[in-house]
């Protein structure tokens, strides 16, 4: 899940820069289904997942942060429907909570997130995945 969500991240940062500097051309959707099919994340150790992850969103908020309010309110059209930046901002921000919130439901809520009375490896990917996300809400994109 959490390639998923640097796919989308990406994905979504693009958007934002071509609708920052004007570019109209409408851009297709994406199939997310063929996006993890060809992500190979089963046989990618966690770390270097974790590593991605932090680069692209230290990306992203650079991106953001470097833009000014004129220019969040900017749109295009994806997939047939029309986004300002600062839409996009926080969709990469809504996205990742929405997958943290099934991560807690399926995962944390469940027995099975801890073994031996430890914790196990989700857990700490949540955590990770939570203080990146409350930087970028610090951020109030």
């Amino acid at each position: 899940m959490l390639v998923y969500i640097i796919d989308d991240e990406r994905i979504y940062a693009y958007r934002a820069l071509r609708y920052v500097r004007n570019y109209t051309t409408e851009l297709p959707g994406i199939e997310q289904d063929d996006y993890a099919l060809n992500s190979f994340a089963n046989e990618r150790d966690m770390k270097s997942i974790i590593d991605e992850y932090k680069s692209v969103r230290d990306s992203t908020i650079a991106f953001f942060n470097g833009l000014d309010e004129k220019v969040l309110k900017r749109t295009g059209i994806a997939d047939g429907n029309i986004m300002s930046v600062r839409t996009v901002a926080y969709h990469i921000v809504r996205h990742e909570l929405h997958h943290i919130n099934i991560i807690k439901e399926k995962y944390l809520l469940s027995p099975l997130c801890r073994k031996n009375g430890k914790e196990v490896r989700g857990v700490t990917i949540l955590n990770m995945m939570l203080h990146i996300q409350q930087y970028f809400i610090m951020l109030e994109l």
